[in-house]
């Protein structure tokens, strides 16, 4: 028997009698089904009224997921209030039992308190004596204290203490797990050492294909040597507050003050564009910074990133982004906040080009310096195509799935 059960965090959506996943969701179902005989996949429904805040999401229905029937959707409860999580709990624990009995692997992608069911999944089958796989991309618990501090001061205190459950909490579940599957190296270190066995994994969605051709890369370096025109500095995801959006743009406005010829983007929508444009009527910026929204069409983010002189890295939590690898894979300089995650994947030489956290003044000095010296500017391009050549979807999907059967 080759089949897994997943309960994952992303949600999908019932609409006209048919499940329905986000689009990059469908496509790591797909990559899982490479891998595995069946699946069952556990995730909370959505409801329509938490549609719109995902206007951007492309939804692939169940039918067209491909590879048959062999992939199996099952809705949860959408239980983020303590009253809906608890009047869901008895009736999820019966379901998720019965699918843990039916399955021969168990993976949990865990991350969270409250309505996080696949922190539940992991409870039942413990008691059922069966062994599972832990899988989470960042340090959840960290990330929401470290975002604590955007919020009033009686928010900020509710977040605070909601950060000390969840770390209490996340670390039991792993700890009785028998195999760790986490994304980045920092989650690896924060993680490693609780479970039986632990592996730092990676998690990407583009394919082998998507790597920069020899001819684009030739062309990207000799464009880049060009000292004659504006650096083209981006970043692709959401403007929230765990990837300090207003220190990406500091950086830009030292630059500016600097004299350093630059053209920045940033894709994305999110909550604190209003204040990303705020910022930069201030500062004088709008000449310089463009925010055109979010982009659903893979190859055009991928077009944008080879596009880039280098991406500008701007994260303050303990996570483990698909936005570097999709640059590496484009051949595109990360500069920016050294963490573990991003130290590892980069080549050794692109470690020089990372900076501590929060230190926007000597970010824009390197940012700064690449301007002026293109020839370092074209390395860091070289660098970053030899690095991106070990990611795509096909490879870490089966690494993943290799360790699941291996050690499960």
């Amino acid at each position: 028997m080759n089949n897994i059960m997943l309960v994952l965090p992303v949600p999908i959506r019932f609409r006209q009698g048919v499940n329905h996943i986000e689009s990059q969701a469908a496509n790591g179902l797909k990559c899982w089904s490479d891998n595995f005989d069946r699946l069952v996949v556990a995730c909370p429904v959505l409801p329509e009224s938490e549609v719109p805040k995902r206007s951007s999401w492309e939804w692939v229905p169940e039918p067209d997921l491909g590879n048959g029937d062999r992939i199996r959707l099952v809705g949860l409860p959408w239980a983020h209030s303590v009253r809906s999580f608890l009047a869901g709990y008895r009736p999820v624990r019966h379901l998720l039992r019965h699918e843990i009995a039916n399955a021969r692997y168990l993976q949990f992608a865990i991350g969270g308190l409250i309505g996080d069911w696949a922190s539940v999944a992991a409870r039942e089958a413990y008691r059922m004596g069966r062994p599972y796989a832990v899988w989470t991309d960042r340090v959840e618990s960290e990330v929401v204290r470290i975002t604590a501090d955007v919020r009033s001061p009686g928010k900020k205190q509710l977040a605070l203490l909601h950060a000390r459950l969840m770390k209490g909490y996340e670390r039991y579940i792993i700890r009785r797990a028998r195999l760790g599957l986490f994304h980045g190296a920092e989650t690896f270190e924060a993680y490693a050492g609780l479970t039986e066995y632990a592996f730092l994994t990676h998690d990407v969605h583009t394919k082998g294909g998507d790597l920069i051709s020899r001819s684009d890369l030739d062309r990207k370096m000799g464009d880049v040597l060009n000292a004659g025109r504006p650096l083209r500095i981006g970043y692709a995801g959401r403007a929230s507050a765990m990837k300090a959006p207003l220190d990406w743009l500091a950086v830009l406005a030292r630059l500016k003050e600097l004299g350093v010829a630059f053209e920045a983007t940033w894709l994305g929508d999110g909550e604190m564009l209003p204040e990303m444009r705020a910022y930069m009527e201030r500062q004088g910026l709008s000449g310089h910074v463009r925010l055109p929204g979010f982009v659903s069409d893979r190859k055009e983010v991928l077009a944008f990133l080879r596009d880039c002189d280098l991406l500008l890295f701007t994260h303050i939590t303990p996570e483990s982004p698909r936005i570097i690898l999709e640059a590496l894979i484009c051949a595109t300089p990360v500069v920016g906040y050294a963490n573990g995650y991003v130290a590892d994947v980069v080549a050794p030489e692109g470690r020089q080009l990372l900076v501590p956290l929060g230190d926007t003044a000597r970010l824009a000095d390197v940012v700064a310096g690449l301007g002026r010296n293109r020839q370092l500017l074209a390395d860091g391009v070289a660098s970053a195509a030899v690095a991106g050549q070990h990611f795509s979807d096909e490879a870490v999907f089966r690494h993943r799935s290799e360790l699941i059967k291996q050690y499960l």
